[in-house]
């Protein structure tokens, strides 16, 4: 949805077959879930985004842990 398209639209309308796609991705290639996001997206929000996306729970951060990314936190001089 980022580019304006839903996602896997190139599957077509078989939601079945996104289900399908998006699970085997999750195991085989999780990075690959996110191709049409590294184009010109700020750096730091895709670290957010891939960290939250992770597949295996335990290592996805805490809302404590995303509040205090540099993305968020401002530094007053």
């Amino acid at each position: 949805m980022w580019n304006g398209k839903p996602p896997f639209v190139e599957v077509g309308d078989n939601p079945y077959a996104v289900m399908y796609r998006i699970a085997t991705l999750s195991i085989t290639s999780p990075s690959s879930l996110l191709p049409n996001l590294r184009d010109g997206i700020n750096p730091k929000l895709l670290e957010i985004i891939s960290s939250c996306l992770n597949v295996n729970q335990d290592r996805r951060p805490s809302a404590t842990i995303l509040l205090n990314h540099s993305f968020f936190v401002r530094t007053i001089d």
